[in-house]
């Protein structure tokens, strides 16, 4: 099977936790390789031309997505799966409206108790009700 293992651009003075995106997309390259497949990294562009030419070029089976943000921002990471969606590739990981769901905590939290499942008390800006009262964030 061929892989392509799709990263940020990471600048080499970005952050530890950016950098360490590098070290997880060269582990998951060897682990691969290891298991008998071709996989390759290559660095996310937020452009559907770019990425539908990288895509052609690579022509993976699929896409190994370690895209977690983009410039330096999480809100930003649903970009990735949704441009490989519209070039009907296949990916890891989550779809964009998931990870978009998941990245907004007050929608999460509200998701979770409207289905009834236990999580710790929290409070919503601006008025932050239940900080008082021992709940809250």
């Amino acid at each position: 099977m061929r892989i392509l293992i799709l990263h940020p651009d990471i600048s080499p003075d970005a952050p530890p936790d950016d950098q360490d995106t590098l070290q997880q997309a060269a582990a998951v390259e060897a682990s691969l390789k290891r298991r008998g497949h071709e996989a390759v990294c290559g660095v996310f562009v937020p452009d559907e031309a770019e990425m539908e030419a990288l895509v052609a070029r690579e022509n993976p089976d699929v896409v190994f997505n370690l895209v977690e943000s983009l410039w330096g921002r999480c809100l930003y990471s649903p970009l990735a799966p949704s441009i490989l969606t519209s070039l009907g590739v296949p990916y890891t990981g989550a779809e964009p409206a998931a990870m978009t769901a998941c990245g907004d905590k007050v929608l999460t939290k509200r998701m979770l108790d409207a289905a009834r499942l236990p999580t710790p008390a929290w409070s919503e800006a601006p008025h932050w009700r239940g900080i008082d009262e021992g709940g809250g964030l």
